[in-house]
């Protein structure tokens, strides 16, 4: 599995033993707390645009909030990276903060790190992966309440295709 813009691999302590985990991010300093919080994850420095591993190494491949900090006339080149490094029927995920939602954009404008995001509808990201090679499998709007109680669950879960989340996913095999 690859993280790609995986900072300082926050969500890897949930997901490393699940699976041998690899993570690349632009930032030397970035990769450097990552392995020191998470030893047993194997990290890189590199560029999106131009992963440094050969074709169809992975199986599973996601960028979380990454999009959004890549220039908009290379977000089809970042798709088809993604793809390039998946083998066939392999699954990538990109998760991306909603525009549609104002709470995410209010969140985005006062972050000082998402000075230079351009937001992305989550019809552009499922349209960038297609032109990437994928066949789309899920989309789906997340967070919308911050509770994880029976009842928010349920209203998460029935709220899926209801652009009201924070966030959103785009899930597409290679």
């Amino acid at each position: 599995m690859l993280d790609v813009g995986c900072g300082p691999g926050l969500a890897h302590r949930y997901l490393r033993h699940l699976t041998l985990l690899e993570g690349v991010d632009v930032s030397e300093s970035m990769v450097e707390r990552g392995r020191q919080a998470n030893p047993s994850v194997t990290y890189h420095v590199g560029d999106a645009l131009a992963l440094p591993f050969d074709a169809q190494t992975f199986d599973v491949a996601f960028a979380t909030t990454v999009l959004h900090h890549v220039d908009p006339e290379h977000w089809s080149s970042f798709t088809s990276e993604l793809h390039r490094v998946l083998r066939p029927r392999g699954m990538a995920v990109i998760f991306e903060h909603n525009p549609l939602n104002p709470l995410s954009r209010r969140a985005v404008r006062r972050c000082e790190f998402d000075d230079d995001a351009v937001l992305l509808s989550s019809r552009k990201t499922r349209r960038l992966m297609q032109l990437g090679h994928f066949d789309i499998v899920e989309e789906r709007y997340i967070l919308l309440t911050p509770w994880t109680n029976g009842f928010a669950q349920r209203l998460e879960a029935a709220a899926k295709r209801l652009p009201f989340g924070a966030q959103y996913y785009v899930a597409g095999r290679a």
